[in-house]
């Protein structure tokens, strides 16, 4: 077969000769050529020479193709695997321990409706505590891996980011519609990584079958950005990081 895969039908007459190419013992290739060279034995061994040292090299870089492939393909595991995980965590604390605290805030709202007092006062102050213990849970959900991501898609999760995040997020138009669930996460988890830093700007288009992300005013990301280039070369994408600007190209289909 030819560097392509598709079979070729070796001459057997016509003025061609051919010469095959061995190593360690088995035939790797063949040289088709025309017969009269094989009266020139020293070319044919130099081109010979050449032709292996040619196969030699697509040969290792085949296995470095591999190797990339295999390489991608693992962190892509480790990336699905951690958000599952986050989504699982995500659903035991809202369907868990949330629950759990709603239900308690209740029985205090009845329990002060009976009670006066210093007892009225000191079920009050726990209401209070109560109510701040639940809001830190569900912002914790909300970060490890939040619901309205998987709900609702990209576009919406990010609005509800610009509107309880840090810091002010401007986000213009987003391409519509929804991506694959890995891409909306590196997305999103861009996004969250860099609006810690102070007030930034996101923009985003669709480029074919790439999905193009900038976001403006992002701080000092040195040292903080493993997890979001692993997370995004998972996807076979690119991250690259200025002083102010952080822009990912992400494959997204067709």
């Amino acid at each position: 077969m030819d560097a392509r895969g598709r079979p070729v039908e070796l001459p057997q007459a016509g003025g061609r000769a051919v010469t095959p190419l061995v190593r360690g013992g088995q035939p790797v290739a063949v040289l088709v050529h025309r017969a009269e060279l094989l009266d020139d034995a020293a070319l044919l061994e130099d081109v010979g020479a050449a032709a292996s040292l040619a196969l030699e090299h697509e040969r290792l870089q085949a296995e470095a193709r591999g190797q990339l492939e295999r390489l991608r393909a693992s962190r892509a595991r480790t990336v699905e695997a951690g958000d599952a995980a986050r989504r699982r965590l995500e659903r035991d604390l809202h369907d868990g321990a949330q629950q759990r605290l709603v239900v308690l805030s209740f029985a205090l709202r009845l329990l002060h409706a009976r009670v006066g007092g210093d007892a009225a006062g000191r079920v009050e102050a726990a209401e209070a505590e109560l109510r701040r213990a639940l809001h830190e849970l569900r912002e914790l959900a909300r970060g490890i891996y939040p619901a309205v991501l998987v709900d609702e898609g990209l576009a919406t999760a990010l609005e509800a980011l610009a509107e309880s995040g840090p810091a002010p997020i401007v986000i213009a138009p987003l391409p519509g519609g929804r991506f694959d669930p890995g891409v909306e996460a590196a997305v999103y988890f861009l996004v969250a990584e860099v609006a810690r830093r102070g007030p930034m700007r996101v923009r985003a288009c669709r480029s074919d079958d790439r999905l193009l992300v900038e976001v403006d005013g992002a701080g000092d990301l040195d040292g903080d950005i493993v997890d979001l280039e692993d997370r995004i070369g998972a996807l076979d994408g690119t991250l690259v990081v200025s002083r102010t600007t952080v822009r990912a190209e992400i494959p997204c289909g067709s």
